[in-house]
């Protein structure tokens, strides 16, 4: 065997997938000092952490990079990092199993371990948003603390990232995005890294360091490829999304761009987030540190909702995605005021109709209200969502207490008052055609008291990514939404508790719950062009691509945006900046 170590130290993706194909050997790595390239850029030694790896394996013996290796657990060893001695931290991670697809987690929250945790371990932090639940968030290309993780570097320990797969999976291809907040802060970003499945080294090598920028994807991430199979590597391109993010012609640079460079020459200061200094000995500025020294280090601060302290709860459904028929829902979670999740045993769950099971002639319908707190969100089996009969009020009767009585509830009692802050409700989703089942429009009443009505996304009809919709009580919609459908009012709670099949109704033109056929409904919706400007366009996304300045060719800035509804007045500021805050919040 030929040892690749003294010629490339750090073996590149390239390499690593050809040695893959190949079925090569290649040397295990000790990690237990600086190679050729550290002692020609610095005369200090890195600080290292452990290897998984080389203390159970000698100089002579290697590690086999496998093609489509099978296991369940997934172990990331992060050895050291790109100069920063006192944290490490990873932007995110993607998986493709062995079709090509992408791995979607269940529970990230369970199957995702750290060790140290987060910055949370130390004693100077409390709730920090940088956790490693955050690595598989899909929110990968990033500077924003609220979608990275980040914990604190070790030296001579290990620093990992277990992953529980659930069952045996291939890996065709993984993907690891640094830590990208800033130029200065990309040395918190992982350099040498071990990847371990089921405890046997598949990957050993180095993770390039991220730009601190978003306008270079691909320099911020590490691609690592464990097969050459042709119509896998197709596969993995078609359900990719970063393509799309790569500029057209990378080989032509704009102009400015050279004087721009890497290190940053020539480029004007301006003004960053503000860091706590103390004064030096020296009489000089230091940044503050924390109980055991290291220097702290700031997350962007998410303002708290503001929640409704309440006994129960009612949602109040108004419209599906247009099936005249049935109404359902694949996972709800109700929220406390800080966003956590309030357990199920705190909560008693009612619905009218209850479920298909109150129709004349259904019996042991597995489509129940239970599934809806089961714990599996993310599905397209419907064995794990509810599906109910959908009682269609006409328009014109929003003011007539009977008719309203017969709208779809959704009823949640609390063992005690507490605060809700808002729902994670993840729509419908069977298959493409089936999404239309899911809800549309929905009222919020706490203690009968009236809320706001709110618009649920339509489901995608598949699990490439999680659709889950996060909706805050104290972020309600403008007025788009219809207005008999925020003048409804509440059913009474005798109504609620009534079953179908004690009324006696028949389900008179309904057709069967697993037919695609369904009646057509007319929708508002506008017109969609494909190259005219459109008129009164609607969607829940405005994404605005800034292409050129005038003149200045290091930074790009605006004042404000303002936007405007069909009517002619302006969003609220909580709507309108909701997102945009968090991605600009750190570009300048």
């Amino acid at each position: 065997m030929v040892d690749l170590s003294g010629l490339y130290p750090n073996i590149c993706q390239a390499q690593v997938a050809q040695a893959a194909a190949m079925g090569l050997d290649l040397p295990v790595r000790t990690f237990d000092g600086t190679d050729v390239l550290d002692s020609l850029m610095s005369s200090e030694p890195r600080v290292m952490g452990s290897s998984l790896v080389a203390s159970q394996l000698s100089q002579l013996q290697s590690a086999v990079i496998p093609t489509l290796p099978c296991g369940r657990q997934l172990v990331f060893n992060c050895v050291s990092t790109w100069g920063d001695k006192d944290f490490v931290g990873l932007a995110g991670i993607e998986l493709f199993d062995g079709r090509g697809f992408p791995v979607v987690l269940k529970d990230v929250g369970r199957q995702v371990k750290a060790d140290p945790h987060s910055i949370n371990v130390l004693g100077d932090y409390d709730r920090d948003p940088r956790t490693p639940d955050k690595l598989f968030d899909q929110v990968n290309l990033t500077r924003d603390d609220l979608h990275v993780w980040l914990a604190p570097f070790f030296g001579g320990r290990a620093h990992t990232i277990t992953v529980d797969l659930e069952c045996e999976m291939e890996i065709s291809m993984i993907r690891v995005w640094n830590y990208n907040k800033s130029r200065l802060h990309s040395s918190r970003g992982v350099r040498d890294m071990e990847i371990l499945l089921d405890g046997f080294p598949i990957f050993l090598g180095e993770i390039r360091r991220a730009p601190g920028v978003l306008t270079e994807p691909e320099e911020a991430c590490e691609v690592i490829l464990f097969t050459q199979d042709e119509s896998v590597l197709e596969a993995v391109a078609e359900h990719d999304w970063l393509p799309a993010c790569l500029p057209l012609d990378s080989e032509e640079e704009e102009p400015g761009e050279e004087a721009d460079g890497k290190a940053g020459e020539g480029r004007p200061p301006t003004a960053g987030l503000q860091v706590s200094y103390v004064d030096s000995p020296r009489g000089q500025k230091t940044p503050r540190a924390g109980l055991d020294g290291r220097p702290m280090t700031r997350a962007t601060e998410r303002q708290r909702p503001r929640g409704k302290v309440c006994s129960s709860l009612t949602i109040t459904v108004h419209s599906t995605w247009g099936d005249q028929f049935y109404v359902g829902l694949t996972a709800l979670e109700v929220l406390d005021s800080s966003l956590n999740a309030i357990q199920r045993h705190q909560v008693r769950l009612d619905a009218f109709p209850r479920d298909l099971n109150d129709l004349e002639g259904v019996d042991d319908d597995l489509r129940i209200l239970d599934n809806i707190f089961d714990g599996v969100c993310c599905t397209t089996d419907d064995s794990h969502m509810w599906l109910a009969p959908f009682l269609k009020v006409p328009n014109n009767s929003v003011g007539d207490a009977s008719e309203a009585n017969q709208r779809n509830t959704i009823r949640l009692d609390f063992a005690n008052p507490c605060e809700v802050a808002g729902f994670n409700i993840w729509n419908y989703n069977k298959n493409m055609e089936d999404t239309c089942r899911g809800i549309r429009e929905f009222s919020v009443h706490c203690d009968d008291r009236y809320v706001s009505t709110f618009l649920c996304r339509k489901a995608p009809g598949h699990t490439h990514f999680d659709f889950k919709q996060l909706v805050l009580l104290d972020q309600p919609p403008s007025d788009t939404v219809r207005r008999s459908a925020r003048a409804a009012p509440l059913p009474s709670r005798s109504a609620s508790r009534q079953r179908s099949k004690a009324e006696g109704r028949p389900p008179q033109g309904r057709p069967p719950s697993g037919s695609n056929r369904r009646a057509p409904e007319h929708i508002d919706s506008p017109l969609r062009q494909q190259y005219e400007t459109p008129l009164h366009p609607c969607g829940f996304i405005f994404k605005f691509l800034f292409h050129t300045t005038w003149s200045d060719v290091h930074y790009i800035g605006l004042d404000g945006i303002e936007i405007y509804d069909q009517m002619g007045r302006g969003l609220r500021q909580s709507n309108k900046l909701h997102g945009l805050s968090s991605i600009l919040q750190d570009s300048i």
